[in-house]
């Protein structure tokens, strides 16, 4: 227990420090990083798992940083954007021509298909987090002047982390009706309240945060009603706990506890960022469209 609170404080400040102070592409090189680990993750564990699938972790990962780099090349606001599509197309038929040519792989369904989830799972998905941290840039390569994007991804990864803390602290002393037995035995409904009542409280405090300091450039945040805060976290807390019996589910499907053991109490990097996975795309989605309707 002590050292799952040590490793997760330790994390914690270290993505505080780099949404706070390190520069664009810096955050696009630890993302790539981070991704690149869980992916490693992902494929060991269904390679290794009693089902023994194929996959190639190396194209994955490349696969993921090569899009996960043309995503912080070009904010949506640059015309480079538009090409997003035959982009990903021109990924996904590289890696099948590769399938296509390849001696060997008895298993080429399964291989490709594996390769490919995993890029869609994990790269994929987090790319909206750039998305998010680019938030009002109009120069190729670059964040907002303000760092608005930077608070709106330090607003979402809080309130997502925050409902793990708050299902934790009330799903262990009041925790008894189990939310998903067959997939995740721990968690509860007990637990589930906590998390939209920590994540709530959080979600405010940030967003009266964006409120009463001007120098805080929050983006949308700073005009955002207490009201779509609380709807904000309530999407968030269902979306991360989806992310999380994502995982579990696969876990349980190759009979492992945890994704790797590289982070004490924690497990590996999939285990700690699972909830993290969905959230960032159902963030951007949600704000873009209140933004719209609200303009």
């Amino acid at each position: 227990m002590v050292r799952r609170i040590i490793t997760g404080l330790l994390i914690g400040i270290a993505w505080i420090a780099a949404l706070c102070f390190m520069p664009g592409w810096l955050l696009c090189v630890i993302l790539c990083v981070m991704s690149c680990l869980c992916q490693a993750e992902f494929y060991g564990m269904l390679r290794k798992g009693v089902t023994r699938l194929p996959s190639s972790p190396l194209w994955g990962m490349a696969l993921g940083c090569i899009w996960l780099v043309y995503t912080y090349l070009f904010p949506p606001e640059t015309a480079g954007a538009a090409y997003q599509l035959d982009v990903l197309a021109a990924l996904v038929f590289a890696f099948m021509l590769r399938v296509l040519f390849m001696r060997g792989q008895e298993r080429p369904i399964e291989y490709a298909t594996v390769t490919i989830s995993g890029f869609l799972y994990l790269p994929f998905m987090l790319s909206f987090l750039i998305r998010i941290a680019q938030w009002g840039s109009t120069e190729i390569g670059r964040i907002a002047p303000d760092r608005s994007g930077i608070f709106m991804a330090f607003f979402l990864a809080a309130a997502v982390k925050f409902s793990d803390v708050g299902g934790f602290a009330f799903g262990i002393p009041f925790g008894k009706h189990k939310l998903a037995p067959t997939i995740s035995p721990k968690k509860s409904w007990e637990g589930l309240a906590g998390s939209f009542i920590v994540s709530g409280i959080v979600s405010v405090g940030f967003v009266l945060l964006a409120k009463r300091f001007a120098w805080l450039a929050a983006g949308p945040l700073e005009t955002l009603p207490i009201g779509y805060a609380l709807l904000f976290s309530a999407i968030l807390v269902v979306v991360g706990l989806l992310g999380d019996l994502v995982e579990s589910r696969f876990k349980r499907a190759v009979e492992i506890k945890d994704s790797a053991t590289l982070l004490p109490g924690l497990g590996g990097f999939l285990d700690m960022f699972d909830s993290l996975v969905f959230a960032p795309a159902v963030f951007y989605l949600v704000l873009t469209a209140i933004v719209r309707i609200t303009a």
